[in-house]
């Protein structure tokens, strides 16, 4: 009898198993909720677990769309208490000495500025607008009589809230007047940033550091200096208030949409909630695909009552479902994450020696055959891995500033672009590790094989075997014979 021995040839198997190096990205999984069809928390957190660490929910996913998608400003007046202390400062600062009222203004305006939500509240009521420039004149005033160095900040300062406070300077003394003319002249000088302010439509009132833009256009654009500026629009309803931060010399597009404002749930778990079925048929693929833009996503994964959706940003269109209740569900999400891995053809097996009798020693060409297509496959991954770099750094070269690898994309335009280079990249990547996978597997076979091989002449059943596959996760080999 002849046994059948196989040789697993696990070094060589690690050598070419390695992962494709990609980029994670992160993975908002949201849900939906459209009038009786709401989503279980414990479906939404089940395929969070199964889309594995890049999934973003919850606290997590809430905290990114704060950041990216702004806040509302809070309701009521929060800053009334503080407004009426700032007044009373005001009034007291004629009978206080110079020390204790500034103090005093100083205090009672900065309890207007942190944390966010207090400024949000001040940029966008004329009230707390009105106190404020109000006592940021009254400091000035006493700073310009005691002569102090720490006037031209508090200028600078008020003219980062407004830069028409102050108007002509005649409420102000001569010292603060000419003051107030050189640290303009200054701030003219240095160079400003772009904003492009994009609305769903024309008429939406649009608001930067709570003054209002000229104009009615879809599409407007101001110059600012360069730090952080609140923007905010009203079409049929108020949007969040975002927080801009401006470069000198760059340009910030933002775009807001106050309608996925209030479909947009995020605080606590955040979710897409829609009045009704029909609104979210309308609207529900292209209101995932902006949060994902926005966050710098790929795809985003919507959970239902009964369906899991996977919506591609770029196309904004669901390229996949499954049913929620199933009890596959893990396995099925990260089936449709990571798609069906086809297998590479295996490799053509050698020639097979005689059954019967060996004609001549040595193992022939064949070991040198399968050297050669493997060194061919390791070759061909060595071009695709450096097509894959140019590919990236043809990505890179889209972010502001460019080259860097965390970055903003400051138009539609660049960010389509960078996103064609970026699944370039991918592309070269996959096919390089597979061209290893196949390479390594074909040269560490050759070889074995070339060593096993007998050297003499004689009667012989021996049939050797080499077939090898690949896939993106890495290659297999394996070498058999009876005798």
């Amino acid at each position: 009898m002849s046994p059948r021995v196989a040789l697993p040839f696990a070094l060589a198997t690690a050598l070419v198993a390695a992962p494709a190096a990609v980029t994670a990205q992160p993975i908002p999984v949201l849900a939906v909720d459209a009038g009786p069809h709401t989503a279980s928390p414990s479906v939404v957190a089940r395929v969070a677990a199964a889309v594995g660490p890049e999934a973003r929910h919850d606290a997590a996913l809430s905290a990114a769309l704060t950041t990216r998608m702004g806040r509302y400003v809070p309701a009521g007046d929060p800053l009334a208490a503080r407004r009426e202390a700032l007044r009373a400062a005001v009034a007291s600062a004629n009978r206080s000495s110079f020390a204790a009222a500034s103090a005093a203004l100083d205090s009672a305006l900065r309890a207007f500025e942190d944390p966010p939500e207090r400024r949000d509240a001040l940029v966008t009521s004329e009230a707390n607008r009105a106190a404020y420039r109000e006592g940021l004149t009254t400091l000035a005033i006493l700073l310009a009589y005691a002569r102090s160095d720490g006037l031209d900040r508090l200028l600078e300062r008020a003219l980062d809230f407004d830069p028409a406070w102050g108007g002509d300077g005649s409420a102000l003394p001569r010292q603060a007047r000419e003051r107030l003319t050189a640290v303009r002249a200054l701030r003219a000088a240095r160079p400003h940033g772009t904003l492009r302010v994009v609305t769903p439509r024309e008429g939406c009132t649009v608001t930067v550091d709570g003054a209002q833009l000229p104009g009615s256009a879809r599409e407007r654009t101001t110059e600012l200096t360069p730090g952080d500026h609140l923007v905010s629009a009203h079409c049929d309803r108020d949007a969040r208030v975002r927080t801009v931060t401006l470069a000198a010399g760059e340009t910030a597009v933002t775009t807001i949409d106050p309608r996925l404002d209030a479909t947009l749930v995020v605080e606590g778990a955040p979710a897409l909630r829609y009045d009704a079925v029909p609104d979210r048929d309308a609207h529900l693929d292209a209101d995932a695909a902006r949060v994902g833009e926005a966050l710098g996503a790929t795809r985003v994964v919507l959970v239902t009552d009964d369906v899991v959706r996977f919506v591609d940003v770029r196309s904004a269109t669901t390229r996949t479902t499954l049913d929620a209740r199933s009890n596959g569900l893990d396995a099925s999400v990260h089936a449709a994450l990571t798609g069906e891995l086809t297998p590479v053809a295996p490799l053509p097996p050698p020639r097979l020696l005689d059954p019967v009798t060996v004609q001549r020693s040595g193992p022939g060409a064949g070991p040198w055959v399968l050297v050669g297509v493997g060194a061919a496959g390791l070759a061909a991954g060595g071009v695709l891995l450096a097509l894959r770099a140019g590919a990236y750094d043809d990505a890179l070269s889209h972010c502001t500033p460019p080259g860097t690898s965390t970055c903003t994309i400051t138009s539609e335009a660049a960010a389509t672009a960078a996103n064609d280079d970026y699944d370039r990249a991918r592309t070269f990547d996959t096919a390089a590790w597979v061209s290893f996978g196949v390479g390594g597997a074909a040269v560490v076979g050759g070889a074995l094989w070339y060593a096993l091989a007998p050297r003499s002449v004689r009667s012989s059943r021996y049939t050797p075997s080499v077939d090898g596959a690949a896939t993106a996760r890495g290659a297999s080999l394996r070498l058999s014979w009876s005798f």
